[in-house]
C-alpha cells in the first residue's frame, strides 16, 4: 500500500501485531490516563473492558503500579480477562448499572474513573462512584448525545470531568517504549486472529463481547 511518508511510523524491534496496539489499544488508553494525573496510591475504576479498557488496566498495573484497580463490564468473558490482567472485576447488571456497581464497591468511592463505554447509565454511575476531588476521564465514544443529570448524590462534591480522544503523535515514542518493555503483558490483550478473508466473522465475534483485541493477520 502506497501512503504519504509522514503517515508511516517505524516500529523497530516490534512485531506488527504488537505495533498495531500502539494505536487505539495502548495509545488512546495511555492518553486518557495521562490526563487523569494518576499515581500508584490512587484507586481506579475502568468502566468498560473492551480492548481500550483492557489496555487501560495493563497500563495502570505495569506503568503506574496501581494496586487498587476495579474493572466493570456486562461481559463475563471480559471481566475474566480484566481479572487476569490484575484488576478486581465487577459484573454489571445493565438493568441497574449504578446499583450493581455501588453494591460491588461496598458503597466505597474511587479516586479516578476511566469511562470507556459512552452511555448515559455508565456516565451517571461514574459520577456516583468518584470520590470528592477525584477525576473522571471520558474515553468511550457515545452513539448519541450524552445527558448529564446533576443529582443530589454528586452535586455536593468537587470532581473533574475530562474528555479524551485518541492521542497526539508526540506520545508515540513513549507508547512504543511501554509496549517493548512489557511485551508479554501487552500480548495478553490479543485474543483472536483472523485472515482478511475472515473479516466478517472477526467483526461478529468482536461484537459478541467474547474477545479482547481482535487482529486481522495480513
Amino acid at each position: 500500500v502506497v501512503v504519504p511518508e509522514h503517515m508511516v511510523y517505524p516500529i523497530p524491534g516490534l512485531s506488527l501485531d504488537l505495533g498495531v496496539l500502539a494505536l487505539d489499544t495502548i495509545g488512546t488508553a495511555f492518553h486518557g490516563l495521562r490526563q487523569g494525573e494518576i499515581n500508584s496510591e490512587h484507586s481506579v475504576l475502568v468502566f468498560g473492558c473492551g480492548p481500550i479498557g483492557l489496555g487501560c488496566i495493563s497500563i495502570l498495573r505495569n506503568h503506574y503500579n496501581v494496586r487498587a484497580i476495579y474493572a466493570a463490564d456486562t461481559s463475563e468473558y471480559r471481566c475474566a480477562m480484566a481479572e487476569q490482567l490484575g484488576a478486581k472485576a465487577i459484573r454489571i447488571d445493565p438493568s441497574d448499572t449504578t446499583g450493581s456497581l455501588m453494591a460491588a464497591l461496598g458503597n466505597r468511592r474511587v479516586d479516578r474513573v476511566v469511562e470507556v463505554v459512552g452511555l448515559d447509565d455508565t456516565v451517571l454511575a461514574s459520577m456516583r462512584c468518584v470520590t470528592p476531588g477525584g477525576k473522571i476521564v471520558f474515553i468511550g465514544e457515545p452513539e448519541k448525545a450524552l445527558h448529564l443529570v446533576r443529582t443530589t448524590d454528586w452535586i455536593l462534591k468537587d470532581f473533574s470531568l475530562i474528555n479524551s480522544w485518541y492521542f497526539p503523535l508526540s506520545e508515540m515514542d513513549d507508547n512504543l517504549r511501554f509496549i517493548k518493555e512489557h511485551q508479554a503483558e501487552v500480548r495478553k490483550l490479543i485474543t483472536h486472529y483472523f485472515s482478511i478473508e475472515g473479516m466478517t466473522e472477526a467483526f461478529e465475534v468482536f461484537i459478541s463481547g467474547e474477545t479482547g483485541k481482535v487482529l486481522i493477520a495480513m
